[in-house]
């Protein structure tokens, strides 16, 4: 992975050739599977589903040219690295990236840009966990990226093993609620008791799973204690994602206690 921040060469687009130069590198290998990743809307996106990295380039050349706009020029530059990276070109991407970044990246593209770069090198071999994850704070959390932005933490923290924190960001994701609970449940099982206070002290929107569990394993032993003790759960957390998907386990234990 480049250290982010170090100058390089110079970036100069100043012919088409050199342009179109990224996108005639060949097949680039396969990365292995990144999470599901929804695209941000923040910033303008191509509309036309035919469109091609190549159209974008050669789009950056032309404003350039015309207007020295180079914010504008810049954008484009990175809606044509996005493409390759939904294309499962990341290298292409991060070729586009590493010219970008020498000319200075506009203050308005700054969370764009380390979005994309996160997403450019997130299966990249090598790569330091610690400066993505830190890349990822520079992500301006809107509406529109605050859930992409919680999938690559989660995934993130989940291949460090911190799987606290992979459990407290995938609850601010777009996944579906059963998907949702079943993955921060099966983080939340998988941490010794002894660590569940101080991970509800540190994440306290992990408090409702962490209860949960103390439940299950405190009435274990007493079906009938269990299902009183899990209907006023439900009644504490109406409405919270957990109550709306009780994990699997949970259901069949409640199961058994109504036999």
């Amino acid at each position: 992975m480049p250290h982010f921040g170090h100058a390089g060469k110079r970036f100069a687009l100043t012919t088409l050739s050199s342009i179109l130069l990224l996108a005639g590198c060949g097949s680039t290998p396969k990365q292995s599977e990144a999470p599901r990743i929804a695209t941000p809307k923040a910033i303008e996106r191509p509309t036309d589903t035919g469109l091609t990295p190549e159209h974008k380039l050669v789009e950056a050349k032309e404003i350039w040219a015309k207007t020295r706009n180079k914010a504008r020029r810049d954008e484009l530059l990175l809606n044509a690295a996005e493409l390759y990276l939904s294309q499962d070109k990341p290298i292409l991407a991060q070729q586009i990236l590493f010219e970008v970044k020498q000319d200075g990246i506009p203050n308005e593209l700054e969370s764009y840009y380390a979005l994309l770069m996160v997403k450019a090198y997130v299966d990249a071999p090598s790569t330091s966990i610690d400066d993505l994850l830190a890349m990822l704070e520079r992500v301006t959390e809107n509406q529109d990226t605050v859930a992409e932005k919680a999938t690559l933490q989660a995934y993130l923290f989940s291949k460090k093993g911190n799987y606290a924190a992979a459990a407290n960001s995938t609850l601010k994701t777009d996944l579906p609620d059963e998907e949702k609970v079943r993955n921060v449940w099966e983080w939340i099982t998988s941490v010794p008791s002894r660590e569940l206070s101080q991970i509800g002290r540190q994440y306290s929107a992990l408090s409702p799973f962490i209860t949960l569990r103390q439940l299950t394993e405190q009435y274990a032993a007493s079906p009938q204690e269990f299902n009183n003790n899990l209907a006023q759960f439900r009644q504490v957390y109406r409405g919270h994602v957990i109550t709306n998907a009780l994990p699997q386990e949970v259901l069949d234990a409640a199961t058994i206690s109504d036999a």
